[in-house]
């Protein structure tokens, strides 16, 4: 970046996901803005599953604020993403929504008998496949889903849905994204990729239904708070 001419860098940079950045990374970026130039930084700490130092965001001697309004998710699922937040408030701007779902498992036959089912249920009522998103702690070969190309004649995809497939994802990779249906799967206790965050994260990338599916066995201590389990 040393030497660029003033003439090449950037009047205005906007960085999104600012908790997953590292602080060395934003004095690159302040290396390629112009002097006086706008630089815009959105973070959600409730957010940070890829453990750089959030807090070092709050060292910045920059003007802060404050977002709390949710325009993504309906109320509903605002308020069971509020169950996982570790810090701020949220205020749905959807009024309220469809209810959501929990449905336990005992192995990872059962969870993907419970998955066909329930997108059976969604096809069988009109839904097309491109709105149905099934997230998962883990990749597709080491999910309950593993082995399965198809559910109820529709292809089962990695990454985002077709117009007539259905998507999967892991939580971590679809950050950012979101579906107006996320089936959300695999959720136990005691693994690195289903922490707080990670359940936060993938809830919110429901826009208007969200069905979770979660060990019976070993169920996340949040969901085990949520229902009184």
């Amino acid at each position: 970046m040393e030497g660029m001419p003033e003439e090449s860098k950037f009047d205005a940079i906007i960085v999104d996901e600012g908790q997953d950045f590292r602080s060395t990374w934003f004095t690159c970026l302040e290396a390629v803005l112009k002097p006086g130039g706008d630089f815009y930084i959105f973070a959600d700490p409730n957010q940070d599953i890829f453990s750089p130092d959030v807090d070092e965001l709050r060292c910045f001697t920059i003007s802060k604020h404050r977002l709390t309004r949710n325009l993504r998710n309906t109320e509903v699922i605002s308020e069971w993403m509020s169950h996982f937040l570790k810090e701020g408030i949220i205020r749905p701007g959807l009024k309220g929504g469809l209810p959501i779902s929990h449905l336990p498992w005992d192995s990872p036959d059962e969870e993907r008998r419970l998955v066909e089912r329930e997108v059976g249920r969604l096809l069988s009522q009109g839904i097309q496949p491109g709105r149905i998103m099934i997230l998962s702690p883990n990749r597709l070969e080491k999910s309950s889903l593993a082995g399965t190309p198809s559910i109820k004649g529709f292809p089962l995809e990695p990454g985002s849905p077709g117009t007539a497939s259905l998507g999967f994802a892991t939580i971590r990779s679809f950050k950012g994204l979101e579906a107006d249906i996320v089936l959300l799967t695999g959720l136990r206790s005691g693994t690195r990729s289903c922490t707080d965050a990670d359940i936060y994260v993938g809830g919110s990338r429901a826009r208007f239904m969200l069905i979770v599916f979660y060990s019976r066995k070993t169920p996340p201590g949040k969901i085990v708070q949520m229902l009184g389990l």
